[in-house]
């Protein structure tokens, strides 16, 4: 859940939007499970895919740019039945190229990201630990990074917030 979801609801909320969180990630959990029989691996509100499709290169109107969001969903299951292809070609490239090509995709979402979760004074020092710790690829228990990012954020949050009282 933390994987994907909370980085996707970070993206979208970075742009402006809102996302329904209850609604959505029950809509997530109960398409994975109802998919999952036929091969469905996880449906979720994923950071990379939300951030071409809500971010300002998608269009100037904000009201609008759920377009590009429904169309990225169209377009992605034309290609579906070539994924083995890409995966193959993804595993035959040199170590590092993917993840490269990724980065640089991100790298105005990251910038947008960072500006808006350290903006704020009040939150400048949580939202540089969720950062790090997020960064840091830490996993415990078999809980994934962002999990204990968000954790790690909120433990900052509520010490400042104490000391400051």
């Amino acid at each position: 859940m933390t994987g994907q979801n909370i980085p996707g609801v970070a993206v979208l909320e970075s742009f402006g939007y809102r996302a329904p969180l209850r609604s959505a990630l029950t809509r997530a959990g109960l398409s994975t499970v109802a998919t999952a029989p036929a091969g469905g691996f996880s449906i979720n509100l994923a950071a990379i895919s939300a951030a071409p499709a809500a971010g300002p290169e998608a269009g100037a109107d904000k009201g609008r740019r759920w377009i590009a969001g429904v169309t990225c969903g169209v377009v992605y299951v034309f290609p579906a039945p070539l994924s083995v292809l890409v995966t193959s070609v993804s595993s035959a490239a040199p170590d590092g190229l993917i993840a490269s090509v990724a980065g640089v995709a991100l790298i105005a979402t990251f910038a947008a990201s960072a500006s808006a979760a350290l903006s704020d004074e009040r939150h400048r020092e949580a939202g540089a630990v969720t950062f790090l710790v997020a960064a840091s690829g830490l996993s415990f228990a078999g809980i994934s990074p962002a999990f204990w990012a968000l954790v790690a954020g909120g433990v900052v949050l509520i010490v400042l917030r104490l000391r400051s009282r």
